[in-house]
């Protein structure tokens, strides 16, 4: 055999080897995407070959094919936790569950008592707005809001929960995980540390007025959250007293003299504002005030007319009264600015 021939017969005993070691690396694999909390499938997740652009998506049964080597791939989606794992030849066929994501809100503290409906409570509104997304969770091009942003819910619970409530509340310390559909409905998907309130927590939020749902690609898409609910039924002065602080003739008399001394500030009504300014006091053993001040700014003049509102009631109070004595009970009441 010529020198020639050798070579020859080597380049095809190469690519004959080669051919055979390529084609045993290449392996067709069948996967399906689980949503690992619903344990429904998810349609349109991306999986690629790691480091690679090749890819496909899942149907609408959450399955996919994709051929390739020994190695890794990656799987993600809009809403869920991008999740990386290991092809095996032995194992062709699969599932995989990737958890979906939940963004999580500023948490709803009540501190600062106040007393409504007959009981006493306490309440803090948050001083600015925060980012409700996670910065390191996958973006959405529009995410999920409530009407009037997250100040406005937080208004809905606080005051679902004054009426719900027809005692003394005991302390709240809970977290409620739910999602916003597509049609923008509030579904709760779990209620942790669960109370004696859990039902009303759970009536109050599935009652929620429907959000603006998530949207990417121009779709609806199901948004998770979980909001921690904390109440402290604890005051600065008395919590619970024996006799609550009263207003001659109720509340509807309050408000009455409110509505009829109400001068709306001028330039919030050129400016079109409304709202609610919450006016802390406390009420000594005297029935008259102290303390009196706006604790949530509305601006536009409402804060100091608010004010100057609660402050026409001093004197005129029956004070709380704890084992036959007059004490004193900070309170915090809404005044209502609308056109």
């Amino acid at each position: 055999m010529n020198m020639k021939t050798f070579v020859r017969l080597s380049l095809i005993l190469i690519t004959f080897h080669l051919s055979i070691f390529s084609h045993g690396q290449d392996v067709k694999y069948l996967g399906r995407v689980i949503n690992s909390e619903t344990k429904k499938p998810v349609s349109n997740a991306n999986v690629i070959l790691k480091g690679t652009a090749t890819g496909t998506f899942t149907n609408f049964l959450g399955y996919f094919e994709l051929t390739g080597s020994n190695q890794e791939i990656v799987i993600s989606h809009v809403g869920y936790e991008t999740v990386t794992t290991a092809l095996d030849e032995t194992n062709t066929q699969f599932q995989l569950t990737i958890p979906p994501v939940k963004y999580a809100l500023q948490t709803l503290r009540l501190e600062d008592s106040v007393i409504v409906n007959g009981f006493q409570y306490n309440q803090n509104y948050f001083s600015q707005e925060i980012d409700l997304r996670s910065q390191e969770s996958a973006p959405l091009e529009i995410p999920a809001e409530f009407p009037g942003g997250l100040r406005e819910f937080h208004d809905y619970l606080i005051d679902g929960l004054f009426e719900s409530s027809g005692s003394i509340p005991i302390p709240i310390d809970v977290d409620v995980r739910f999602s916003i559909l597509k049609d923008g409905t509030l579904r709760v998907d779990s209620i942790l540390n669960a109370t004696d309130y859990v039902d009303i927590i759970k009536e109050l939020f599935e009652g929620s007025p429907k959000w603006i749902p998530a949207y990417q690609r121009h779709s609806p898409v199901i948004t998770s959250f979980e909001q921690p609910f904390l109440f402290n039924p604890q005051a600065e002065m008395w919590s619970v007293v024996e006799q609550q602080p009263e207003y001659p003739g109720g509340m509807v008399a309050f408000y009455r003299l409110i509505g009829d001394n109400m001068s709306y500030p001028r330039e919030a009504r050129r400016s079109k504002v409304e709202g609610r300014v919450f006016v802390s006091f406390v009420i000594n053993k005297s029935g008259e005030l102290e303390e009196v001040k706006a604790e949530r700014a509305l601006g536009y003049g409402c804060d100091e007319e608010a004010v100057r509102l609660v402050r026409l009631t001093s004197g005129k109070w029956i004070p709380g009264n704890q084992r036959g004595r007059p004490v004193k009970t900070r309170m915090v009441l809404p005044i209502i600015f609308k056109l």
